[in-house]
């Protein structure tokens, strides 16, 4: 569910962005906002149907997962460790923004269920490559204009299970 235009503009306020966005703004930023959450919901969708035991690719595999977002908290303040690393010791621009996702997922199979933490960098520009076509997106869903975001959407090392997916997954980006 999200916020309508007044409840968005109430909280730019909050957070103190009123000087910097005009109320006739707000539909077109809010716009942008949920296309950038629809992206990063269907990241951890991916991500959840991986660790899960499906296939990772929307078919889910084997085993169909139900996800849901239980809540969610903005760190906009707070950088994860791996965006410290990337800005500081690799000398990338730091993130614009961090959520905290913490979703549900149940297997249809009746063998529970699992909680995860995910933790979402938001960052201006896609740059290039691979990884760019992947998460890079603008408002209207092409992969140049205006509004550029590359979402580093991951599950928190909170977990063994969510440790070994994430190496996995990196193993078999550098393997590529």
């Amino acid at each position: 569910m999200y916020p309508s235009e007044q409840q968005y503009y109430n909280a730019m306020l909050r957070k103190g962005y009123g000087s910097r966005v005009r109320p006739e703004e707000v539909p077109f930023i809010l716009q942008i906002h949920n296309l950038v959450n629809e992206r990063g919901w269907e990241e951890v969708k991916n991500w959840e149907r991986e660790l899960n035991g499906g296939d990772g690719k929307g078919g889910g595999g084997s085993v169909n997962i139900t996800t849901q977002l239980t809540r969610f908290v903005g760190r906009p303040k707070d950088m994860s460790p791996k965006a410290f690393i990337k800005t500081y010791l690799m000398g990338y621009t730091a993130p614009f923004d961090r959520h905290d996702w913490f979703v549900r997922s149940v297997k249809d199979d009746g063998k529970g269920q699992t909680d995860r933490r995910y933790v979402i960098d938001f960052y201006s520009g896609g740059g290039s490559g691979e990884n760019a076509k992947n998460n890079a997106f603008n408002g209207n869903g092409k992969p140049k204009g205006a509004v550029d975001v590359y979402l580093d959407v991951r599950p928190a090392v909170d977990d063994f299970d969510s440790a070994v997916g994430r190496a996995k997954k990196w193993i078999g980006e550098f393997l590529k």
